[in-house]
């Protein structure tokens, strides 16, 4: 979770005329969290929790974090061919600024992979539910 002082930061930088930023830390139930996710145009977590559901629903989901501390999303991201859409901040390649513009200006691209690999990756899950279980 980021500190308000963060949040501050990460606001000014995302806040751009009409766009709207907003910071969600907790839901209320599993339809709202949902609701959410699905109104969202673009989604930037560090929590896997929402990053799976995020990329179910369709939506342009971007992760931060350090490739040490949130090596469990690098590497589902890496495994599924997405991870262009993981900055970490310990590497610094690029400015944020520039990951981000550079992830929406190919938001429909990202998106597009992003449905390609959740459904590859469903298609794998069911082939070895199949070999291991014989469902």
């Amino acid at each position: 979770k980021f500190d308000k002082y963060e949040q501050l930061k990460l606001s000014k930088l995302l806040d751009a005329g009409d766009k709207h930023v907003s910071f969600k830390e907790e839901y209320s139930s599993l339809e709202r969290a949902a609701h959410l996710l699905s109104e969202a145009d673009v989604i930037i977590t560090n929590r896997l929790h929402v990053l799976l559901p995020a990329m179910m629903l369709g939506r342009l989901a971007l992760t931060i974090g350090s490739d040490s501390v949130d090596s469990k999303i690098s590497a589902i991201l890496q495994d599924m061919g997405l991870s262009h859409l993981f900055y970490d901040v310990e590497a610094q390649h690029e400015s944020f600024s520039s990951f981000l513009n550079r992830s929406l200006k190919n938001k429909n691209a990202n998106i597009e992979i992003t449905r390609l690999a959740v459904n590859n990756q469903a298609v794998n899950t069911k082939k070895l539910m199949k070999a291991a279980f014989g469902t």
